[in-house]
């Protein structure tokens, strides 16, 4: 049986805007992050099938944004959060290293491994999938551990996805419960900047 899954990432939050690493440290979304939840909620009204379930990280951010793009009831879980960054988080972004550093960077000081963050992305999303009420459902997560999910299953990625993936980004999966395999088939990735 095939369904949907549409993964969205959160809005801007005042660490985005303030240039601070942010993965299990929160801050609040910016009245630009409430527009941009907004925006991207046009989008997912838009899409030709109905969202019956939603799910979100137990951040802030990411709960705030689900609540501006649906009224549905949601549940909260642990494993959408975002990478743990260890004692970077909350630091300046000038600290981060390069990107094909990150896995042995974080882990050295005291965060999470590339590893671990897509084995509980995918256990948690493949849970969420294999509910037998759930067809179609709405996910909030952050940018690095939908990146880094999207990549597992997507490597060949700049078709959709060319550049970076911005805030309050929207891409639709398929799901396979009978090989319990995601396929990206759509990427919304505005860079909206307001009105």
């Amino acid at each position: 049986m095939k369904k949907k899954l549409v993964l969205m990432r959160h809005g801007q939050t005042v660490f985005n805007q303030r240039k601070r690493i942010q993965g299990w440290v929160d801050s609040p979304l910016t009245p630009l992050g409430i527009e941009q939840a907004k925006f991207s909620a046009a989008y997912i009204n838009g899409l030709d099938f109905t969202i019956d379930h939603a799910f979100s990280s137990t951040s802030e951010r990411a709960c705030d944004t689900l609540e501006l793009v649906t009224n549905l009831p949601y549940e909260r879980k642990k494993g959408l959060k975002e990478w743990n960054f260890g004692i970077l988080d909350g630091e300046p972004e000038y600290l981060n290293p390069p990107l094909d550093q990150y896995d042995s960077f974080f882990k050295a000081n005291g965060g999470e491994s590339c590893e671990n963050l897509i084995s509980r992305m995918n256990a948690t999303l493949t849970g969420i999938m294999m509910q037998e009420s759930v067809q179609n459902a709405l996910v909030v997560s952050h940018g690095g551990a939908i990146r880094n999910f999207q990549r597992f299953w997507h490597p060949e990625d700049k078709d959709l996805i060319p550049d970076r993936l911005y805030n309050c980004a929207v891409l639709l999966f398929d799901f396979d419960t009978d090989t319990n395999r995601f396929t990206l088939t759509d990427v919304f990735n505005p860079n909206y900047q307001g009105s």
